[in-house]
């Protein structure tokens, strides 16, 4: 079973699978449950390497629908980004800082951490 495989440029990241012809038939199955992520390489190499968290959201962010807003809590976002630490500083500190960088690089647009405890971005086009 593929759970959130990803597209790397032009590579497909094939996670556990070895055999060729079960990985095409895994590939073909990864696109029609649509749970597969592009992923933009060149860009993801230009996240800033000190910011983990940005490169964990790239992927998250990715795996949602262009030319639309998201919004998620930050407690699910902080729980399914398996963080340590104090939610209190992930909202402050390192989901402020990570979604600065994942709009300097284009990935997302117009991102805001709301009062009510939740964020929200949008996901340009291209």
């Amino acid at each position: 079973m593929i759970n959130k495989n990803c597209f790397f440029g032009d590579k497909y990241y094939r996670g556990a699978y070895s055999k060729p012809h079960r990985q095409s038939q895994e590939v073909k199955a990864a696109f029609d449950r649509n749970d597969t992520t592009y992923i933009d390489w060149q860009q993801r190499l230009q996240i800033n390497p000190r910011l983990p968290l940005a490169k964990w959201l790239e992927t998250y962010v990715c795996s949602h629908t262009r030319g639309s807003w998201h919004t998620i809590g930050t407690d699910k976002l902080y729980r399914e980004a398996n963080m340590k630490g104090r939610l209190r500083r992930f909202r402050s500190t390192g989901l402020p800082r990570a979604l600065k960088e994942l709009e300097r690089l284009g990935i997302i647009a117009r991102p805001r951490i709301r009062k009510d405890g939740k964020v929200t971005w949008f996901r340009p086009e291209a």
